[in-house]
Protein backbone atom coordinates (compact mmCIF):
# COMPACT_ATOMS: atom_id res chain seq x y z
CA UNK A 1 0.00 0.00 0.00
CA UNK A 2 2.62 2.17 1.08
CA UNK A 3 5.02 1.20 -1.62
CA UNK A 4 2.09 1.77 -4.33
CA UNK A 5 1.79 5.46 -2.69
CA UNK A 6 5.27 6.19 -3.13
CA UNK A 7 5.32 4.66 -6.67
CA UNK A 8 2.53 7.22 -7.60
CA UNK A 9 4.81 10.03 -6.73
CA UNK A 10 7.54 9.04 -9.34
CA UNK A 11 6.12 12.04 -11.52
CA UNK A 12 7.98 14.60 -8.95
CA UNK A 13 11.20 13.15 -10.17
CA UNK A 14 11.07 13.90 -14.02
CA UNK A 15 12.08 17.39 -14.82
CA UNK A 16 8.63 19.06 -15.50
CA UNK A 17 7.09 17.53 -12.09
CA UNK A 18 9.91 18.53 -10.02
CA UNK A 19 9.65 21.85 -11.86
CA UNK A 20 5.40 22.47 -10.65
CA UNK A 21 6.37 20.96 -7.23
CA UNK A 22 8.74 23.83 -6.61
CA UNK A 23 6.54 26.20 -8.39
CA UNK A 24 4.00 25.16 -6.71
CA UNK A 25 5.70 25.72 -3.28
CA UNK A 26 6.95 29.40 -4.34
CA UNK A 27 3.10 29.92 -5.19
CA UNK A 28 2.60 29.09 -1.04
CA UNK A 29 5.12 31.04 -0.05
CA UNK A 30 4.03 33.88 -1.86
CA UNK A 31 0.37 33.67 -0.11
CA UNK A 32 1.90 33.54 2.72
CA UNK A 33 3.84 36.42 2.37
CA UNK A 34 0.96 38.04 0.70
CA UNK A 35 3.48 39.34 -2.47
CA UNK A 36 0.22 38.94 -4.71
CA UNK A 37 1.95 39.95 -8.16
CA UNK A 38 4.16 37.20 -7.53
CA UNK A 39 1.48 34.95 -6.86
CA UNK A 40 -0.65 35.92 -9.64
CA UNK A 41 2.73 34.84 -11.71
CA UNK A 42 3.45 31.42 -10.29
CA UNK A 43 -0.08 30.45 -9.87
CA UNK A 44 -0.16 30.75 -13.83
CA UNK A 45 2.83 28.93 -13.92
CA UNK A 46 1.47 26.05 -11.68
CA UNK A 47 -1.95 26.14 -13.52
CA UNK A 48 -0.76 25.83 -16.60
CA UNK A 49 2.06 22.80 -16.10
CA UNK A 50 -0.58 20.75 -14.26
CA UNK A 51 -2.62 21.28 -17.46
CA UNK A 52 -0.65 20.33 -19.47
CA UNK A 53 1.07 17.92 -17.58
CA UNK A 54 -1.82 15.71 -15.63
CA UNK A 55 -4.92 16.16 -17.56
CA UNK A 56 -6.43 14.64 -21.33
CA UNK A 57 -6.23 18.40 -22.75
CA UNK A 58 -2.63 17.65 -25.27
CA UNK A 59 -4.35 14.60 -26.13
CA UNK A 60 -7.93 15.36 -26.99
CA UNK A 61 -6.26 18.27 -29.15
CA UNK A 62 -4.07 15.59 -30.96
CA UNK A 63 -6.92 13.17 -31.40
CA UNK A 64 -8.85 16.19 -33.10
CA UNK A 65 -6.19 15.90 -35.66
CA UNK A 66 -5.85 11.96 -35.90
CA UNK A 67 -9.62 11.07 -35.51
CA UNK A 68 -10.50 11.98 -38.92
CA UNK A 69 -8.18 9.22 -40.12
CA UNK A 70 -8.97 6.52 -37.43
CA UNK A 71 -11.12 4.13 -40.22
CA UNK A 72 -8.69 4.36 -42.64
CA UNK A 73 -7.29 0.59 -42.63
CA UNK A 74 -4.28 -1.09 -45.15
CA UNK A 75 -6.87 -3.98 -46.37
CA UNK A 76 -9.41 -1.22 -48.30
CA UNK A 77 -6.86 0.64 -49.60
CA UNK A 78 -6.82 0.57 -53.34
CA UNK A 79 -3.48 -0.52 -56.03
CA UNK A 80 -1.34 2.62 -56.90
CA UNK A 81 1.60 3.17 -58.53
CA UNK A 82 3.83 4.39 -55.84
CA UNK A 83 4.09 4.09 -52.11
CA UNK A 84 5.26 7.41 -50.84
CA UNK A 85 6.56 7.66 -46.76
CA UNK A 86 7.37 10.98 -45.89
CA UNK A 87 10.91 11.64 -43.40
CA UNK A 88 11.65 12.68 -40.35
CA UNK A 89 11.21 8.79 -38.93
CA UNK A 90 15.58 8.47 -38.17
CA UNK A 91 18.68 9.79 -36.89
CA UNK A 92 21.83 8.51 -37.96
CA UNK A 93 24.02 6.50 -35.66
CA UNK A 94 27.47 5.36 -35.92
CA UNK A 95 26.27 2.64 -33.01
CA UNK A 96 23.25 1.08 -34.16
CA UNK A 97 23.44 -2.35 -36.70
CA UNK A 98 21.69 -0.46 -39.30
CA UNK A 99 23.42 3.32 -38.92
CA UNK A 100 20.24 4.62 -37.83
CA UNK A 101 17.96 5.11 -35.07
CA UNK A 102 14.49 5.20 -35.23
CA UNK A 103 12.58 8.07 -33.74
CA UNK A 104 8.80 8.36 -32.47
CA UNK A 105 7.39 8.06 -36.24
CA UNK A 106 9.22 4.61 -36.63
CA UNK A 107 5.41 3.74 -37.77
CA UNK A 108 5.99 5.43 -40.98
CA UNK A 109 8.85 2.31 -42.16
CA UNK A 110 6.66 -0.31 -40.91
CA UNK A 111 3.36 0.68 -42.57
CA UNK A 112 5.60 1.35 -46.00
CA UNK A 113 7.21 -1.63 -46.05
CA UNK A 114 4.09 -3.69 -45.36
CA UNK A 115 2.21 -1.81 -48.12
CA UNK A 116 5.19 -2.71 -50.84
CA UNK A 117 4.89 -6.41 -48.76
CA UNK A 118 1.16 -6.83 -49.71
CA UNK A 119 2.10 -5.32 -53.35
CA UNK A 120 -0.20 -2.25 -53.10
CA UNK A 121 2.56 -0.93 -55.37
CA UNK A 122 5.61 -1.82 -56.88
CA UNK A 123 7.50 1.23 -55.89
CA UNK A 124 8.59 2.44 -52.48
CA UNK A 125 9.86 5.99 -52.52
CA UNK A 126 11.63 7.05 -49.46
CA UNK A 127 11.16 10.10 -47.56
CA UNK A 128 14.01 12.83 -47.91
CA UNK A 129 14.40 13.91 -44.36
CA UNK A 130 17.62 15.29 -44.19
CA UNK A 131 20.46 12.99 -42.51
CA UNK A 132 24.12 13.81 -42.00
CA UNK A 133 26.74 11.60 -40.03
CA UNK A 134 29.41 14.45 -40.64
CA UNK A 135 29.15 18.45 -41.88
CA UNK A 136 30.09 18.06 -44.94
CA UNK A 137 27.88 14.36 -45.26
CA UNK A 138 24.47 15.16 -46.25
CA UNK A 139 22.09 12.75 -47.67
CA UNK A 140 18.46 11.81 -47.85
CA UNK A 141 17.04 9.36 -44.72
CA UNK A 142 15.88 6.85 -47.78
CA UNK A 143 19.31 6.01 -48.25
CA UNK A 144 19.58 4.79 -44.19
CA UNK A 145 17.11 2.91 -44.56
CA UNK A 146 17.54 0.99 -47.93
CA UNK A 147 20.30 -1.91 -46.06
CA UNK A 148 17.42 -2.60 -43.39
CA UNK A 149 14.56 -2.74 -46.35
CA UNK A 150 16.67 -5.07 -48.10
CA UNK A 151 16.96 -7.72 -45.20
CA UNK A 152 12.85 -7.27 -45.26
CA UNK A 153 12.82 -8.73 -49.46
CA UNK A 154 12.36 -5.42 -50.80
CA UNK A 155 14.70 -5.23 -54.20
CA UNK A 156 16.86 -2.34 -55.03
CA UNK A 157 15.01 -1.63 -57.53
CA UNK A 158 11.72 -0.85 -56.26
CA UNK A 159 13.36 1.42 -54.42
CA UNK A 160 13.46 5.64 -55.15
CA UNK A 161 15.20 7.73 -52.42
CA UNK A 162 14.50 11.73 -52.32
CA UNK A 163 17.23 13.91 -51.89
CA UNK A 164 17.26 15.62 -48.60
CA UNK A 165 14.93 17.86 -48.08
CA UNK A 166 14.32 19.96 -44.59
CA UNK A 167 10.20 20.32 -45.51
CA UNK A 168 7.53 18.47 -46.50
CA UNK A 169 7.33 21.06 -49.08
CA UNK A 170 10.45 20.18 -50.66
CA UNK A 171 9.96 16.46 -50.48
CA UNK A 172 6.26 17.25 -52.30
CA UNK A 173 8.10 18.88 -55.08
CA UNK A 174 10.38 16.06 -55.86
CA UNK A 175 7.25 13.31 -55.97
CA UNK A 176 5.45 15.42 -58.42
CA UNK A 177 8.16 15.44 -60.52
CA UNK A 178 8.37 11.46 -60.30
CA UNK A 179 4.50 11.57 -60.69
CA UNK A 180 4.96 13.90 -63.70
CA UNK A 181 7.92 11.67 -65.35
CA UNK A 182 6.64 8.34 -64.77
CA UNK A 183 2.44 9.16 -65.04
CA UNK A 184 1.37 8.12 -61.80
CA UNK A 185 -1.77 7.86 -61.70
CA UNK A 186 -2.43 7.33 -57.98
CA UNK A 187 0.28 7.28 -55.28
CA UNK A 188 -0.31 6.11 -51.44
CA UNK A 189 0.90 8.71 -48.89
CA UNK A 190 2.41 7.48 -45.51
CA UNK A 191 2.96 9.48 -42.87
CA UNK A 192 2.22 9.98 -38.87
CA UNK A 193 -1.89 11.36 -38.19
CA UNK A 194 -1.01 14.22 -36.96
CA UNK A 195 0.57 15.45 -39.60
CA UNK A 196 -1.91 14.03 -42.29
CA UNK A 197 -4.20 16.94 -42.59
CA UNK A 198 -1.50 19.35 -43.79
CA UNK A 199 0.54 16.65 -46.17
CA UNK A 200 -2.85 15.45 -47.56
CA UNK A 201 -3.95 19.03 -48.26
CA UNK A 202 -0.30 20.24 -49.51
CA UNK A 203 0.27 17.27 -51.52
CA UNK A 204 -3.76 17.59 -53.30
CA UNK A 205 -2.89 21.67 -53.85
CA UNK A 206 0.05 20.32 -56.33
CA UNK A 207 -2.20 18.32 -57.72
CA UNK A 208 -0.50 15.03 -57.22
CA UNK A 209 -3.16 12.03 -56.98
CA UNK A 210 -2.64 10.87 -53.01
CA UNK A 211 -4.74 8.00 -50.96
CA UNK A 212 -3.79 9.11 -47.47
CA UNK A 213 -2.35 6.10 -45.14
CA UNK A 214 -2.09 7.29 -41.65
CA UNK A 215 -0.25 5.47 -38.58
CA UNK A 216 1.63 6.53 -35.45
CA UNK A 217 -1.62 7.97 -34.12
CA UNK A 218 0.00 9.36 -31.12
CA UNK A 219 -2.99 10.86 -29.60
CA UNK A 220 -5.33 8.01 -29.99
CA UNK A 221 -2.79 5.40 -28.75
CA UNK A 222 -2.56 7.60 -25.64
CA UNK A 223 -5.60 7.92 -24.71
CA UNK A 224 -6.58 3.89 -25.25
CA UNK A 225 -4.16 3.26 -22.60
CA UNK A 226 -4.92 6.68 -20.90
CA UNK A 227 -4.10 6.48 -17.39
CA UNK A 228 -5.50 8.47 -13.87
CA UNK A 229 -2.36 11.19 -13.73
CA UNK A 230 -3.00 13.21 -10.99
CA UNK A 231 1.05 14.82 -11.02
CA UNK A 232 2.30 16.44 -14.71
CA UNK A 233 4.31 14.43 -16.13
CA UNK A 234 6.35 15.74 -19.55
CA UNK A 235 4.04 13.40 -21.64
CA UNK A 236 1.56 15.77 -22.20
CA UNK A 237 4.07 18.74 -22.92
CA UNK A 238 5.22 16.15 -25.98
CA UNK A 239 1.93 15.60 -27.64
CA UNK A 240 1.05 19.24 -26.81
CA UNK A 241 4.11 20.29 -29.22
CA UNK A 242 3.16 17.60 -31.85
CA UNK A 243 -0.27 19.51 -32.09
CA UNK A 244 1.01 23.28 -31.84
CA UNK A 245 3.81 21.91 -34.64
CA UNK A 246 0.55 20.80 -37.17
CA UNK A 247 -1.89 23.93 -35.61
CA UNK A 248 0.67 26.28 -36.96
CA UNK A 249 2.30 25.20 -39.59
CA UNK A 250 -1.30 24.63 -41.30
CA UNK A 251 -1.79 28.52 -40.96
CA UNK A 252 2.25 28.97 -42.18
CA UNK A 253 1.15 26.77 -45.56
CA UNK A 254 -2.55 28.47 -45.60
CA UNK A 255 -0.55 32.13 -45.86
CA UNK A 256 1.75 31.00 -48.67
CA UNK A 257 -1.17 29.41 -50.46
CA UNK A 258 0.31 26.00 -49.92
CA UNK A 259 -2.93 24.60 -48.70
CA UNK A 260 -6.32 25.47 -49.44
CA UNK A 261 -9.03 26.99 -47.21
CA UNK A 262 -10.05 23.58 -45.49
CA UNK A 263 -8.56 19.91 -45.40
CA UNK A 264 -9.81 17.71 -47.98
CA UNK A 265 -10.25 15.15 -45.71
CA UNK A 266 -9.55 11.53 -45.72
CA UNK A 267 -9.84 9.75 -49.01
CA UNK A 268 -11.59 6.37 -49.55
CA UNK A 269 -10.05 3.45 -51.07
Amino acid sequence: MIWNWLRSLAPLLQPVGFLWLIVTVGLILCLYRKHWGSAGLTCFLSLSIYLIGATSLPVDLLCSLESPYATNRITNLPKADAIVMLGGVLRPSKNDTFGFNLGSAADRVLTAAELWRERRAPILVLGGGEASLTPAQSFGEGKLLERWLGVEQVPAGAIISLKPSLTTVEEAQQVRDLVNQHKWQRVLLVTSAAHMRRAEALFVQMKIPVVPVPCDFEGLTARENETSNWLPRYEGFVLLSRYLHEFVGWYVYRAQGLVGAEPPGPAKG
